[in-house]
Parts: C-alpha cells; structure tokens; sequence
C-alpha cells in the first residue's frame, strides 16, 4: 500500500529563500555599483571636455552673466552725471580752537613746485563719497567720508586713501577752505577737481552712497565683523549714532555689526580708538577699519560671485563710470586676489600744521611732500628709498592737543 509522504518543509532549510537571497545579493551589488559608475560619470563628465573648451565655456558663460548685470544696472539707472551745481560759498566755523595758533589766510603759502597731474595704464582709481544729507532738505549734504580706492591690475594691488575732511585745501573757483566744503560747493565733479589739483591724482569715476545706502550695503553682505572697544561699544549704546535703539546691544571685543551698527561705529569721533586715536584722526581709522573687514570678506570671491555681488548693491549707489568701465572694473577683480588692503591717510604724520584759520580749526598740509608720498604709495616709489607711511605707522597720531575736535564739536569723553 502506497503511503502519502509527506515532508514538513518549514523544518528543512529553505534552500529557495537562501537562493533568492543570494541572487538578490548579487543583483543588488551590480546595480549599486552600476549607480555609482553613473554618479561618477555624472559628476565627472565635465572633466573628459578638452582644457580649452571648458575655459571658452566658463569665459562665455562669465561673460554673459556680466552682460546681464551690466542690463541691470543700466536699467535700474544707476549711472548719472553728477549735479555740479554751484552752492553759496560759506565757511564751517568751530567753537573749540584750545591748542591752535590762529593765522590769518594770507600766511597760507602753498607749494609751488608741485608733481604734475599723474595716470598710469593698469591702474585704476576711484573716488568713493560718502554723503551725510541729514538736514539737506533733498539737496546736497556733506560729505562723511572721502576716500581713494585703487586697483593695480598689473600687480594685483588693491588700497585704499582716506582724505581727512578737515584738511584746509586749494578748491577751484572758490577760496581755500576745508576739503568737505567741495561736495558742498560744486557737488562730485569739484571734489574730484579739487583732489587733482592739490594732490595730482586723476580719478577715473566716483562712487556716491549714502547712509541708508551704506547701511544697505552693509546688510547685503550679512554684516562685518569689527573689534570694538568697551568706550566705543558704551558710547554706542547710548547714544543716536546707532539710530535704531533696538541694535544697541553691542559689547566689547569682535562681533558682526549690521549696516546701523556699522555706521554708527564709522561715525564715531568723540571717542578715541583701542590705539588712542581720536576727533577726525579716530574716524578716518574706523573707516579704514570698516572697509578693510567688507574686503577680507571678499577678496577671495570668483568673478560670478562679484558680479551677482555687485548686481545686489547698484541700487544703493550712484556712479559716473560708464557701463562698458564698471563692467571691466568689476570682472577684473577676480584675477586681483591681493593678500590684503593696503591703506594710508592724507595728510601723513608730520606733514601738515594745525591752525585756527577762518574760524576753522584746520590742517593744512604740505602738499609737495603729501603728493609724494601718495604718489608712491598709489603708483609705486619712484626712488630707492620711500617712506612707508601705509596703515600701522599712521595711525595713531593725532594733533598737538587731542582736546581739539576737528569737526567743530567738543570732545567729550574718550580722549587721551
């Protein structure tokens, strides 16, 4: 008699599943690797183009995301000429002249023997203004800073000249008087004519922004990192240099500022620097300061990256420097990558006098040794020797009696 057999198969072992597991192994393995092949040639097709057709590539594409902005920024009408039209001549009178020899203007004697006018291929310089116009009623305000910014594209140098406002100098058309008048007397067009003359620079356009400007600027970027001072962080932070209360919270030592806080610390003057610097001195510092950290920011950012940067900061500007210019300027930049900012002070230690003269107190610099130095700091010595007068071994000095506040307003704590 036949008997059924029967096998319990979930007491055996499962062959079929040990199988499929391994077959389902394999599979897996292959298509993994089969994935990553594809990944790879994904990410590395880029890498089999021929040299020469990846840099035409990247040239184009660079070239026409130039372009673009370019369009941009003409049509958001960022290029101007710039208002030159003629203001009442007046002179800024100061309460405080403690220290100063009063002298009457006929006993200022500029140099004759001055160097001429000088423009060099491959380096270029730019005015930057920054306009204070609170009060201004819509017209033109003053000026808060006025600075030089050049780029040597054949070195790949980038620096940067502070101008002290309250230097007592030449301007065209109108009697000697401090330098900030300028702006006020005959707008861009005349401080730029007035920095030929007395220090033999030819700019090659100007760059106006103002405070809401800077502080968009500023913001654009994400903020810069400052060192502040436990005086300066105090002073901030009781008073309306930061305009908006909520942003005095500043403390002492290296911190992000946003564009309020930013300006509020480049406007400083009644407060000297960690290096005892004070009145117009400290300010010039601070603002070399500022602009420094904005460069360390970006001083390493491809052409891409500063194009877009610059197509999100032209509506905060104004400039005179046509289309074609500001597009080369701003695309060349990627090949400069200089290690850091170089930066002076017009007038340098020691060459210039202070006095009280119109009712101002002043600087008068020694043009013929100032146009020297910014000459060889700008364009490069023209003798063996030159006098290193970049930033370290000038700032830090001030005026005779540092009570003195250049600006007209009494110094009210800080100076030492």
């Amino acid at each position: 008699m036949e008997e059924d057999f029967n096998v319990d198969m979930s007491k055996l072992p499962d062959e079929t599943s040990v199988l499929e597991k391994s077959l389902a192994g394999q599979v897996g393995e292959f298509l993994d690797e089969k994935q990553q092949k594809e990944e790879y040639r994904k990410k590395n097709w880029f890498q089999k183009i021929p040299l020469w057709i990846r840099i035409t590539v990247i040239t184009l594409l660079s070239l026409i995301l130039v372009l673009v902005i370019g369009l941009s920024i003409w049509l958001r009408h960022t290029l101007v000429k710039f208002d030159d039209t003629k203001g009442e001549e007046t002179f800024e009178e100061d309460e405080n002249s403690e220290g100063l020899t009063e002298i009457d203007p006929n006993e200022v004697v500029w140099d004759e023997n001055l160097l001429g006018v000088k423009k060099e291929k491959g380096i270029v310089n730019v005015l930057l203004v920054g306009e204070e116009a609170i009060g201004a009623g819509g017209g033109r305000g003053r000026t808060d800073s006025i600075m030089v910014a050049t780029a040597n594209f054949d070195t790949g140098d980038v620096k940067l000249t502070s101008f002290m406002r309250d230097m007592y100098v030449q301007i065209p058309g109108y009697q000697d008087n401090k330098l900030n008048s300028a702006y006020t007397l005959g707008g861009i067009p005349l401080i730029k004519e007035t920095l030929e003359l007395n220090f033999g620079i030819k700019l090659d356009g100007a760059v106006l922004v103002n405070f809401d400007g800077f502080q968009a600027v500023v913001d654009a970027l994400g903020g810069v990192e400052i060192d502040v001072s436990a005086d300066e962080a105090a002073y901030l932070n009781r008073t309306n240099y930061i305009s908006n209360p909520a942003y005095r919270t500043l403390k002492a030592g290296k911190q992000t500022l946003n564009g309020n806080q930013a300006l509020g610390y480049m406007r400083i003057r009644h407060v000297s620097t960690a290096d005892h610097t004070s009145d117009d001195f400290g300010r010039t510092q601070r603002q070399r300061t500022l602009i420094n950290a904005i460069f360390d920011k970006y001083k390493d950012a491809s052409v891409t990256e500063l194009v877009a940067l610059a197509n999100s900061l032209v509506q905060y500007i104004q400039t005179d420097i046509p289309i074609a210019d500001l597009i080369g300027y701003v695309s060349s930049m990627g090949s400069l990558h200089p290690g850091k900012l170089q930066t002076m002070r017009i007038p340098c230690d020691g060459m210039y006098d202070a006095v009280f003269v119109r009712k101002m107190a002043v600087l008068v610099p020694h043009l013929q040794e100032n146009q020297k130095e910014l000459h060889d700091f700008i364009f490069g010595p023209e003798e063996t020797e030159n006098k290193d007068n970049t930033e370290g071994s000038t700032d830090g000095n001030t005026l005779p009696n540092e009570e003195v506040s250049l600006d007209g307003d009494q110094a009210v704590e800080g100076n030492s």
